[in-house]
């Protein structure tokens, strides 16, 4: 996992299928918005900090695109050791899917130590659809 560098959750949901589009000339994969993404696999790609609206907007039409090809899985577990900017992308995500055929499940543990509670607790009081997000002790 990537996690000191920043999208490394996001690198191991996504990131197999980012490579193949960029060997197929015809994928629109990362066309229109989805391009803003990706700066989130590159081999340099920003730290902790970089999670901007910007990379998860397009980091969100990736998502999308991949959607209008098939139905979508996407499986987070233990979301509380996940590098800050896959974590506010999976919230990011999570507020977003309605209409879409994508699944989002999350797997969480509360109370570790070193964990990202703020950012947890807050998913948790944000009124996010108990279907895309239900923390549990």
């Amino acid at each position: 996992m990537r996690a000191a560098m920043g999208f490394g959750v996001v690198g191991q949901l996504l990131e197999s299928s980012v490579a193949a589009a960029r060997g197929d000339e015809d994928s629109d994969l990362l066309s229109g918005a989805a391009v803003l993404a990706e700066s989130a696999f590159l081999s340099s790609a920003p730290g902790p900090g970089a999670a901007t609206h910007t990379v998860l907007h397009g980091l969100y039409w990736l998502v999308a695109n991949l959607a209008e090809r098939t139905p979508l899985l996407l499986v987070v577990d233990d979301v509380q050791w996940a590098d800050g900017p896959s974590l506010r992308f999976v919230l990011y995500l999570a507020r977003r899917l309605e209409g879409m055929p994508v699944a989002l499940v999350v797997a969480l543990r509360t109370g570790e130590p070193g964990a990202h509670e703020d950012v947890l607790r807050g998913a948790a009081t944000r009124g996010s659809s108990p279907r895309s997000w239900s923390p549990s002790r």
